[in-house]
């Protein structure tokens, strides 16, 4: 329920912006999606004023365009989109590789945040998590982050990432059951 209500909270204030040019709405919408998708550019990056600069450059332009704003589906999916975009333009004038290799991100800078159900689950468990969650490789993580944080459909990590959504398939695979092994050796109950 808590989901559902923050989708129609946010298309609330995405028809205010592209109505009405209400700049609290465009605050609490940068304010919802401005730190996930920075977190997402640095772990491509890993240069914070490179992320910093391609995070405020996706709200300029989004703030530019706000009239198409209502048409957006799924607007943290279409910003980690502009962020990977921003990272690859940035990679491909500073005549590097364009292509972002998954395994090479830095999963030190990827985030996970429980959702409100999550946070109903034991402290104990929460920690057990947490830790699985850090101990994932890179390209497992990102994926795990990306469905399970961010809400994006396995096809939409996929276009993201540019990847098949049988990768994404079988990092979830790995990473749901390498949490469960760390759940059940920290003696935590799982159910199957």
């Amino acid at each position: 329920m808590a989901v559902r209500f923050h989708v129609m909270n946010e298309q609330f204030y995405l028809q205010r912006i592209a109505s009405y040019a209400d700049q609290e709405a465009f605050e609490w919408l940068y304010n919802q999606h401005a730190l996930p998708v920075f977190h997402f550019v640095y772990a491509i990056l890993r240069q914070k004023q490179a992320a910093e600069e391609i995070v405020n450059d996706i709200f300029v332009r989004l703030w530019q365009q706000r009239a198409s704003l209502p048409e957006i589906t799924h607007l943290r999916a279409y910003l980690l989109r502009a962020g990977r975009n921003g990272a690859s333009n940035h990679l491909r004038s500073q005549q590097q590789a364009a292509t972002i290799d998954l395994d090479q991100v830095s999963a030190a800078h990827i985030h996970f945040s429980p959702s409100p159900e999550q946070l109903s689950i034991s402290r104990e468990t929460a920690q057990a998590l947490s830790r699985g969650i850090d101990q994932l490789p890179p390209k497992c993580k990102l994926i795990f982050k990306l469905i399970k944080e961010d809400g994006l459909k396995y096809r939409e990590a996929a276009a993201l990432l540019d990847v098949s959504v049988k990768t994404v398939e079988t990092q979830m695979t790995l990473a749901l059951r390498r949490l469960q092994e760390l759940l059940l050796q920290a003696g935590i109950p799982v159910s199957r």
